[in-house]
């Protein structure tokens, strides 16, 4: 936020639903990793900003052009911008999107997530924690996760923004239910699951229902960058969904930041986003020779 906003351009951080920074709590979960909340709460900021800076007495005016920037929940919420942005909001014209560390395919996932015990196996707790308020199934999460569990992780998760005491030392038996877990061993996966693994479908970018309108944009495109050490974001799973969102029409450049973890890729990457932001707003078209082109993994130009 402050690299960019020391650049000129005007940065919004979307409040995200659940997530109200002022006036107390909303009394509601934030719907963790859903796609249509946390776009429409993005989008709605950026329509906000826009109010704010034309009310300003110095006659200044934002632009109606934006591009979106985010990271790991933030790189899933930005392609849900992108998806959603031509149905909620087609007034403000989106240049491009910058996703690092996203999971973007959350079914591929939280595959992984339920047959191993790995640190992603507490964020697709957390996911189908958050979504129950969202979804209505807080009366049916015991199908999901294993009782205390069920009212302790939602109850924790509305005290405090890190519930892994809850699950701490708990395997993934004693974490989700045996129909989930068998539905995650399957050939056909956990998205065969009902209701929960259809929750996971629809808020994946690679097997949503929603359809995606191009953006039309002179130059848009979406840069998605991993990273070669990431622990949290399966960057083998997200590579595959790389290629699986390019057979879906868009149109995107790919960087792999090499020896970067999770938190780090973001930062590392910097130099990079903010060229390619720049070049979405001047219309520059992307480089046809790089466009859905997986790439080894290179040094991102600000890796120490």
């Amino acid at each position: 936020i402050a690299a960019l906003a020391s650049l000129g351009f005007i940065v919004v951080a979307p409040d995200y639903t659940g997530l109200r920074a002022l006036e107390g709590p909303p009394g509601f979960l934030h719907p963790y990793l859903v796609g249509q909340p946390t776009a429409l709460a993005s989008l709605a900021s950026v329509r906000a900003a826009q109010k704010l800076v034309a009310a300003r007495s110095d006659g200044t005016c934002a632009s109606g052009r934006f591009v979106t920037v985010g990271g790991s929940q933030g790189g899933h919420a930005a392609l849900w911008v992108d998806r959603l942005a031509p149905y909620y909001a087609p007034e403000p014209e989106l240049d491009g999107v910058v996703a690092t560390v996203p999971p973007a395919d959350l079914v591929g996932e939280s595959n992984l997530a339920l047959t191993q015990e790995i640190p992603a196996s507490e964020n697709a707790a957390a996911f189908f924690a958050a979504s129950s308020d969202w979804y209505g199934t807080r009366p049916v999460l015991s199908q999901a996760l294993v009782p205390p569990l069920d009212v302790d992780l939602p109850d924790a998760m509305a005290q405090t923004c890190d519930p892994s005491s809850q699950l701490a030392g708990k395997t993934l038996a004693e974490t989700f239910a045996a129909p989930l877990l068998a539905a995650a061993q399957s050939d056909a996966g956990v998205a065969s699951n009902d209701p929960f693994g259809c929750l996971l479908a629809q808020n994946g970018l690679t097997t949503t229902s929603v359809p995606r309108r191009a953006p039309k944009a002179p130059g848009y495109g979406v840069l998605f960058v991993l990273g070669e050490a990431d622990s949290l974001v399966s960057t083998a799973t997200e590579r595959v969904a790389f290629q699986t969102l390019c057979s879906q029409g868009m149109q995107m450049q790919f960087l792999e930041c090499a020896g970067a973890s999770h938190t780090k890729v973001s930062a590392w990457a910097l130099p990079e986003i903010i060229d390619f932001t720049r070049d979405r707003f001047a219309g520059k078209p992307l480089d046809s020779s790089t466009v859905c082109q997986l790439a080894d993994p290179v040094k991102c130009r600000a890796t120490p």
